[in-house]
């Protein structure tokens, strides 16, 4: 396992004689479960139903069960890096081989320039944003939208339909024209994390764009 920030678990079991051995790789300070399963319901089945959004490795950890924490991450720039860090691991994270290079070092040159051109679009002098603009800015920003959550009128999944008008109308087309001005599928380098099935929905192609 190359990374602490791991949110996937692999359970396997070794057999030895008669011994069973079960290992469990997986992050003690990942998001906690959803439970929804008796919110709002007067009849209450389960007798420790307020501790379900616990994870399992927390549970374990808790319980004194032998654990050896990884704490070196592989997986994403360290610009990316130092926020669960300083806010998620207390500070403890390393950062390994290959995660500081730069756009420009990247398989993808010139793909900087984009994001900042993306990002640019809100600013009073784009021009002046962009000469002084560095890889971390390119690499970490977040555009302030102002939306209303609609919800799905049988299973009350949501979605703020202005978070993807923003996507659409500002940040797709620029992603699209440089992925085939460099003849690359944008699919295999990009992805959009929606919290939400009916968010989904609403991103599918063909959708109102």
């Amino acid at each position: 396992m190359s990374t602490a920030w791991s949110c996937s678990v692999t359970i396997s079991e070794l057999s030895a004689a008669q011994d069973l051995f079960t290992l469990l790789t997986q992050s003690i300070r990942q998001l906690p479960p959803t439970n929804t399963s008796a919110k709002g319901k007067k009849v209450q089945f389960n007798a420790f139903n307020n501790r379900l959004d616990i994870p399992l490795p927390s549970r374990l950890a808790r319980e004194g069960f032998p654990c050896v924490r990884l704490l070196e991450q592989r997986r994403m720039h360290n610009t990316l890096a130092d926020f669960p860090n300083r806010e998620v691991y207390e500070g403890k994270l390393r950062n390994g081989p290959g995660t500081g290079g730069t756009l420009d070092e990247s398989e993808l040159p010139g793909f900087g320039n984009v994001l900042l051109d993306i990002q640019a679009q809100d600013k009073s002098d784009p021009s002046h944003y962009k000469a002084n603009a560095t890889d971390d800015h390119a690499r970490l920003a977040w555009i302030e939208v102002t939306g209303k959550r609609i919800n799905h009128e049988s299973t009350k999944s949501l979605c703020v339909k202005e978070h993807i008008d923003v996507f659409f109308k500002r940040i797709f087309p620029h992603l699209l024209a440089y992925f085939k001005q460099v003849n690359k599928n944008m699919g295999e380098y990009s992805m959009i994390i929606c919290a939400y099935g009916h968010a989904v929905r609403h991103l599918s192609p063909g959708n109102d764009y």
